[in-house]
């Protein structure tokens, strides 16, 4: 009876020692800095980079963002960033469409920049708050504009979670601009360049445990990027695993058959990070409706500096 008491002890015993393995060694090396994504910013005019602005929440700390453009616009653009990124990264973008007439808000989301903790939430779900407060006044601001949701990226399926979600009754359409759709959607390149290195194993074992509500390890560190060599203090290096999933959509399709709003998605025909023939698989069977643009000539970051990229999203949003 003895052994057989302790046999079931034991084996908890080494899943509780796989977990910790898990959580304290499940990550991985740091990639090296993909320059296709960084070297583009060398040449960027930031001279004439508008002003941080703080917009007051009640969940956390105050939400960071630029804006652009005239206050009376009849079109405003609400324009989230790429991953590791801020809003200073869109300013290539944002000045464009000012210079169509369009007024544009670019917030650092929470985790970059300078809103919050960078790389991490201080809770599952902040970021939802952040955008339903963010456009709830964007939309008090310009009561009679046409609103658009811009994400890129990263960004592109948190605006895609968002403009499926309550929060995307404020807005009229939304444009998704190289989206990152999540694990079922089959657009990532494999074997191409590398910007993320995820931490599979701590992954694993903090989702394992979300599931059984134990939240204590969320705020560990889940996937690095292939930034610059001591870009820490401007870049949002890693991800924490709530940071990283609040970005990410769970599953692309429901998400897309529940948008009630036209949807364009901008690819770009050299994108080395994801594959520009895999979006129309993977969102023209839920949404059969969705306008997909690609900018040829374009990679993965040109699609938000490159003039004709540019034109071709002006384009669009007119």
């Amino acid at each position: 009876m003895r052994v057989i008491t302790l046999l079931p002890m034991a084996g908890l015993g080494l899943v509780v020692t796989g977990f910790a393995a898990a959580l304290a060694f499940g990550t991985a090396s740091p990639p090296l800095e993909l320059k296709s994504i960084s070297s583009p910013f060398k040449s960027v005019d930031f001279s004439k980079l508008p002003p941080l602005q703080q917009l007051a929440v009640p969940h956390g700390s105050p939400i960071a963002y630029r804006t652009y453009g005239p206050a009376d616009a009849r079109d405003v653009v609400l324009a989230l960033h790429g991953s590791t990124a801020s809003s200073a990264s869109f300013h290539p973008l944002a000045t464009a469409l000012t210079t169509a007439g369009i007024a544009v808000y670019v917030p650092d989301l929470r985790g970059h920049g300078a809103t919050g903790t960078r790389g991490d939430l201080d809770y599952a779900g902040q970021l939802d708050d952040d955008l339903s407060s963010l456009s709830a006044y964007i939309a008090k601001a310009h009561p009679d504009a046409r609103r658009t949701l811009l994400g890129f990226s990263i960004s592109g399926g948190l605006a895609l979670k968002t403009a499926a979600g309550p929060t995307g009754a404020k807005f009229a359409r939304t444009v998704l601009m190289a989206p990152a759709l999540g694990r079922h959607a089959g657009t990532q390149r494999i074997g191409g360049d590398a910007w993320a290195s995820p931490y599979i194993g701590r992954i694993i074992a903090i989702s394992l445990l979300d599931r059984v509500g134990i939240h204590a390890f969320d705020g560990l560190p889940a996937i690095q990027f292939a930034v610059p060599p001591n870009s820490e203090a401007i870049q949002a290096a890693q991800y924490s695993h709530r940071l990283l999933y609040g970005l990410m959509p769970a599953d692309h399709r429901p998400l897309l058959q529940n948008l009630r709003m036209p949807v364009t998605v901008m690819i770009a025909e050299n994108d080395e990070l994801f594959s520009n023939v895999a979006y129309e698989p993977a969102v023209r069977p839920y949404r059969p409706d969705v306008k997909i643009v690609q900018v040829d000539g374009s990679d993965h970051i040109g699609l938000t500096v490159l003039p004709h990229a540019l034109a071709a999203l002006v384009r669009e949003l007119k």
